[in-house]
């Protein structure tokens, strides 16, 4: 009989045993809302290997009916996971993913969430890296989202200011006695490029017409105010948290984030006025439906209060 040297007999076995050895990261429930009123990705990975991931890219892919387009991707990073050790990401938003140049997300036919795309690390199955769920194409019209992108970055919009934009016209109310300022910022972790930071001031569009839907991006790090259909609610808010779940003017709140992180802020109801303000209140991506996009003038007439380098 013949028989294999012990030596290539332990050295299969070691083989084996270092290929076994890996981590091995993987997909589990995918949750993605893609509405009129919400676009954001719910998921969680698990490392399912006997050995540590080490850092990895984490990539949301939005695909268009037919293939007709390039594939639209948001990506995150992740420090690494420990063996065994599961990372859960919550209403992660897409609303930035919105723009003219996907069309507004009027084709998107599909989503899927890949793991460690660029294959940077080594795993002992790589075929559990990605899952796909189906989406409805959504209609909301890239003129009638409220970007701010059209207005002059890190200026001050001081009460009483009117500004535009997506079409839609806002007014800058002064919150409290003490004065306040709406800042134009950028590259912060709310939204997509540029945003309105509201310190101490409400933001107030100009309805024209009842609406279903108000949403948008916020992050707030102080307290936060609504007032809608002339009612306050229970308001101030210590943090978005407290809005999740409330009843405002007889319209219902849903708040994504926990706390003072990034989040979707969704209103659904009967909206004939609304108003949202903060001590420290970032807003970005503010959608309506019906639409409510008039044709003004791109030109913003505003008391500026100081133009910061």
């Amino acid at each position: 009989m013949n028989r294999k040297p012990l030596s290539m007999v332990v050295a299969a076995a070691l083989a084996l045993l270092a290929g076994s050895c890996k981590p091995d990261l993987a997909t589990g429930k995918v949750d993605v809302n893609w509405n009129n009123s919400e676009q954001s990705a719910s998921f969680v990975l698990e490392n399912k290997g006997n050995l540590s991931a080490a850092a990895f890219d984490i990539h949301i892919v939005l695909t268009e009916a037919g293939a007709s387009g390039p594939e639209i991707v948001c990506a995150v990073r992740s420090g690494g996971l420990a063996a065994g050790e599961k990372l859960d990401i919550r209403n992660l938003s897409l609303r930035h993913l919105l723009g003219e140049e996907n069309d507004c997300g009027r084709r998107i036919a599909g989503a899927a969430i890949v793991v460690d795309p660029r294959n940077e690390v080594p795993e002992s199955d790589e075929s559990n890296n990605r899952q796909a769920v189906n989406l409805f194409p959504i209609s909301v019209p890239c003129e009638e989202m409220a970007r701010f992108e059209n207005l002059d970055a890190q200026i001050e919009y001081a009460p009483v200011s009117h500004i535009a934009s997506g079409g839609v016209r806002f007014a800058i109310e002064a919150l409290g006695p003490e004065g306040g300022a709406a800042t134009v910022r950028r590259n912060l972790s709310v939204g997509h490029g540029q945003l309105l930071c509201l310190n101490n001031v409400w933001l107030q569009p100009k309805l024209y017409t009842p609406v279903r839907y108000i949403a948008f991006d916020a992050a707030a790090a102080g307290p936060a105010y609504l007032e809608i259909n002339g009612d306050a609610g229970p308001g101030p808010f210590n943090d978005a948290a407290a809005i999740d779940g409330s009843t405002i003017g007889g319209v219902s709140a849903s708040v994504s984030s926990d706390g003072a992180g990034p989040g979707s802020w969704c209103f659904e109801g009967e909206i004939y006025s609304f108003k949202v303000g903060g001590r420290e209140l970032a807003v970005d991506n503010m959608v309506f439906w019906p639409p409510q996009t008039k044709n003004y003038e791109t030109s913003n007439r505003s008391l500026i209060r100081a133009n910061r380098p």
